[in-house]
């Protein structure tokens, strides 16, 4: 029998699996052929395809809570989804950071991003952002184990291995990042109250808002995480409900980022409406179609009898 907390934790995953899946499927489609590409579209496209790959597998972690934690896949996908979690994580957080560092440099130096702030650029800078995270997450693949009890097979973390590595990516590294985004919006807010800076070169609404979202639905858990490793008591024996609903918070930040697009982006907005209605037209295109064709094929025909009569007409009065 399932308790209300599992019922409550499967509801959540099954939930962000749908609204990932499909929210960032649509935004990499949008980004891919309907948007103009740009730096801005390049790093949203970015923050998309990792949560797409993540709310993706999370179909394993669904099977896994719905068979009563019984994990069915074996233990070499069991460390591909931790990794692949952390990579998900290690992607965002590197993303945000050069977002804001890029939002800053826009603000600062608005004419050297005229003349070098290019497409390729973003491409590369993209590219070594997988390659830091593959090489930083790549250790996680010896980090889970799976074991059995009873007629359950559990997938779950070897705590002796992976302690000092979380400690240090986590602690360290995770708080470089924050305060790079804090000190760059910082200096951004100091510029622009400072000088008159042109709307184009202040940071755009959903960038800042996805940073504040990001952070909310993350801290909390990862925080309690590293107060358990430090061995604080207070801490240590945190309530298993309270966990759980930081972990949920956490996974939905994965289909967050379309819904705040949607609400919040303009340019998408605009984009989407065009694109829904296009959708719609195309339709019910056929019908139209069919129903304009019959139109001109019984006009044509009555036009032809019409010519008949009137020619029949004109040789009998000869």
């Amino acid at each position: 029998r399932f308790t209300t907390l599992q019922i409550y934790s499967l509801v959540v995953h099954v939930m962000v699996f749908v609204l990932g899946v499909t929210g960032n499927g649509l935004v990499i489609w949008f980004c891919t052929f309907k948007m103009q590409k740009t730096v801005n579209t390049t790093w949203i496209l970015n923050l998309a395809i990792t949560d797409f790959l993540f709310t993706s597998f999370l179909s394993l972690k669904i099977t896994y809570l719905a068979l009563g934690n019984h994990w069915p896949f074996g233990k070499f996908m069991c460390s591909l989804f931790w990794f692949l979690s952390n990579l998900n994580l290690s992607v965002s957080v590197l993303q945000l950071m050069v977002i804001s560092i890029d939002r800053c440099v826009c603000v600062y130096s608005p004419v050297w991003c005229k003349n070098h702030r290019r497409m390729r650029l973003a491409k590369i800078i993209t590219a070594i952002i997988w390659v830091t995270s593959v090489l930083l997450c790549f250790p996680q693949f010896f980090f889970r184990i799976t074991s059995r009890d009873k007629d359950k097979l559990y997938c779950r973390s070897n705590n002796d291995k992976s302690f000092k590595w979380n400690v240090v990516v986590r602690s360290i590294g995770l708080s470089v990042i924050f305060t790079t985004i804090v000190l760059c919006y910082a200096a951004i807010a100091v510029q622009v109250k400072r000088k008159h800076i042109n709307l184009s070169s202040r940071p755009p609404k959903t960038f800042v808002i996805i940073i504040i979202s990001f952070f909310l639905c993350f801290f909390p858990y990862q925080i309690i995480n590293l107060l358990e490793h430090f061995g604080i008591q207070k801490f240590s024996g945190v309530n298993h409900t309270v966990r759980e609903i930081m972990l949920s918070l956490m996974i939905a930040n994965s289909c967050v980022n379309p819904i705040l697009y949607i609400f919040i982006g303009r340019d998408f907005k605009e984009r989407f409406c065009t694109s829904i209605t296009s959708v719609f037209r195309k339709a019910f295109t056929e019908d139209a179609e069919m129903i304009d064709s019959r139109k001109k094929e019984s006009s044509s025909e009555s036009r032809m009898k019409s010519l008949e009569i009137s020619q029949l007409y004109s040789s009998t009065q000869v």
